[in-house]
């Protein structure tokens, strides 16, 4: 019967199988990150508080903070949907960075010089303690 061919099977970039290359990457990446835990669990074992496990002792360097607060901002999520935004609704989606712009300098200016004296560990934190 003609047209009930199937189409051949290509392997290649959209194959759905892990290579050997790629288990070796996933498992440097898990011995990493594990590295890392285990690492700072054992720098840290003089710390007695809470507060100084979970902040660090509030000496951690720009460059980490900076980091991991860039790694919850930009997540895996928007970095997938951006492009659909794009093609979906058009380029006007980076217009976008005029508003973080204008957030970015409000909140340099207006309200870390008032939140970081404070040291607190979230905006929140007198409002839930300090209940009248």
């Amino acid at each position: 019967m003609e047209g009930s061919e199937e189409p051949p099977v290509t392997e290649g970039v959209l194959s759905s199988t892990f290579t050997p290359v790629d288990y070796v990457i996933f498992t440097m990446l898990l011995v990493i990150s594990a590295g890392i835990g285990v690492f700072n669990a054992f720098r840290s074992r003089g710390m007695v508080t809470t507060q100084e496990y979970l902040l660090g002792g509030r000496t951690m360097p720009v460059l980490p903070v900076a980091i991991s607060v860039l790694g919850g901002v930009v997540s895996a999520v928007s970095l997938l949907g951006f492009p659909t935004e794009v093609y979906f609704y058009g380029t006007q989606l980076t217009l976008n960075l005029i508003g973080t712009i204008f957030g970015i300098l409000v909140l340099r200016n207006v309200m870390l010089p008032v939140l970081f004296p404070l040291q607190l560990v979230s905006m929140f934190e007198r409002a839930t303690t300090h209940v009248i």
